[in-house]
C-alpha cells in the first residue's frame, strides 16, 4: 500500500503554509495585501483561484522559512 507523501512540485496551499509557519491563514493573507511580502514571495494562484506558493518560495534560498 504506497503511503502518500508531498512531492517537491507540489503546491503549498495557505492553510499548509499557515501549519508550516505558525500562522493563521488570515495573517498571511494580511501580509500579501499590505504588500510585506516581496514580489518574489507572492503566490500563484490556481484554477480556483486558491493561492498556493510552490517548495522554492517556501523552503528555498530567501524563501519564507529562510
Amino acid at each position: 500500500m504506497p503511503t502518500s507523501t508531498k512531492a517537491a512540485d507540489d503546491p503549498i496551499y495557505i492553510r499548509d503554509l499557515a501549519v508550516i509557519i505558525n500562522r493563521e491563514p488570515g495573517t498571511i493573507r494580511k501580509w500579501e495585501r499590505e504588500g510585506r511580502l516581496p514580489k518574489r514571495l507572492h503566490p500563484k494562484r490556481g484554477d480556483r483561484s486558491w493561492r498556493y506558493w510552490t517548495h522554492a518560495q517556501v523552503y528555498g534560498k530567501g524563501g519564507i522559512i529562510e
